[in-house]
């Protein structure tokens, strides 16, 4: 009888675990159903001078979502969190022709 319970109580433990695991899982693979990236960079000119406070803008081609963002004094930027598609990113600055790719 002992081991009936000890045999039983294993099994519940195991079966919780389990359950657990799965959940685990399900959640890892709803988040790779939804790939993303991060954009980061540097604006310069044409001379390789640094720009800074650029303006960056990803414009989602299918969606037309816009996500901007702004380079700091060094002409650095990151952190533009893009869902996976195509985007057009245009760059531009105060006295600086807006490039768009």
């Amino acid at each position: 009888m002992v081991k009936a319970r000890v045999m039983s109580r294993a099994v519940a433990l195991f079966a919780r675990a389990g359950i657990v695991l799965l959940v685990f899982l399900l959640a890892a693979s709803s988040e790779a159903q939804a790939p993303s990236a991060v954009l980061s960079g540097a604006v310069t000119d044409p001379a390789g001078k640094a720009v800074p406070h650029a303006r960056i803008s990803a414009k989602n081609a299918a969606t037309g979502q816009t996500t901007d963002a702004e380079a700091d004094s060094a002409g650095r930027y990151e952190g533009l969190s893009l869902a996976s598609g195509d985007y057009e990113i245009s760059v531009s600055a105060p006295g600086l022709t807006t490039t768009t790719t």
